[in-house]
């Protein structure tokens, strides 16, 4: 008699969860929706700099402002509609019965899905991180624009596209799929070589006229999409997706306005989310930066919020009657 092995036994939960997760990153990245989503993004990202005439007190303040809100208003109807549409359309299809019935726990399917979504919104990450660094050497300086980072930023994106599309073509790989990881590779390019020039295309010493600072502000924003993406999921069990949508919009806008409508009910506040601390614009302002302790509060709300998120999603998903 074959005897188990603790390891595999140990281990098992863990692989059925990525191995959901992938699924669920893979079915959301084939959607042609998340590519266009990503594609506009980036385009409002490195356009509007350069269509900003004015500064308003500080030299790239709009566009850094402006790079920041793309990145997050795009970020949360991508999340919206990955974590509404993969969970509801498998349990309207009857594919979630099937999947549960084989010696899968909720809990973990649960647990997968959320991992899956928070790669979809990683990839996303990924690709506007580096726009928004492009878009500040795009920021026109005294009316005059970065040549270098004209030619090299359009480029990117364009060389991007055809990678993908060749590569979909030769190995009938996806494309939607194929190009968030081309843009991300183009992208990331683009900065590195910035970061060796200066505006007149002069070597400087590497990373100089690159505003790297600019990262951590991104990545905040990142953790408020993965708390809106698993929101979204845990609305996703009972709601149907244009229902997710509209529910999400409005604890989105709750969260930004919780000050102002629950300032009088602190419990009621607490509860809700607050997307304002993950906005660190003004921290930026200034030449200032995005300090390690503000960051580690802010993560630490993050998590725990995250937790939160994630059980009432389980207890929700563990009573939910498949169809």
């Amino acid at each position: 008699m074959d005897v188990p092995d603790p390891l595999s036994s140990a281990l098992r939960p863990l692989t059925q969860i990525l191995t959901i997760a992938r699924l669920t990153a893979l079915e959301t990245l084939r959607h042609p929706i998340f590519l266009l989503l990503s594609l506009t993004a980036i385009a409002c990202i490195l356009v509007v700099p350069m269509a900003i005439a004015h500064e308003l007190g500080e030299q790239g303040r709009l566009a850094r402002d402006s790079s920041l809100a793309f990145q997050f208003v795009f970020g949360v109807v991508i999340a919206g509609y990955a974590a509404g549409s993969s969970l509801r359309r498998e349990i309207e299809t009857g594919i979630l019965s099937t999947l549960l019935s084989k010696n899968i726990g909720r809990e973990l399917f649960y647990v997968g899905k959320v991992v899956g979504i928070g790669a979809v919104l990683a990839l996303y990450v990924l690709v506007s991180l580096p726009a928004g660094l492009l878009a500040q050497r795009l920021t026109p300086l005294n009316y005059e624009v970065d040549t270098l980072a004209l030619l090299i930023a359009p480029a990117a994106v364009v060389l991007a596209l055809v990678g993908a599309a060749l590569d979909n073509f030769f190995s009938h790989r996806s494309f939607a799929a194929g190009a968030m990881v081309y843009l991300i590779v183009a992208l990331d390019v683009a900065v590195l070589i910035l970061a060796a020039f200066n505006r007149e295309g002069t070597p400087v010493h590497y990373g100089q006229f690159i505003e790297w600072r600019l990262i951590p502000a991104q990545l905040l924003i990142a953790e408020a999409l993965l708390l809106f993406g698993t929101l979204c999921l845990a609305l996703a069990i009972r709601l149907k997706t244009a229902a997710v949508l509209a529910g999400a919009a409005v604890v989105f806008l709750l969260g930004l306005a919780t000050d102002y409508l629950l300032g009088a009910f602190p419990i009621l506040r607490g509860w809700a989310p607050h997307w304002q601390v993950f906005w660190q614009s003004d921290a930026l302002a200034a030449n200032g930066q995005v300090s390690g302790a503000l960051i580690e509060q802010i993560s630490l709300y993050a998590v725990f919020y995250l937790g939160g998120l994630i059980a009432v999603g389980i207890v929700l998903f563990r009573h939910q009657e498949m169809e």
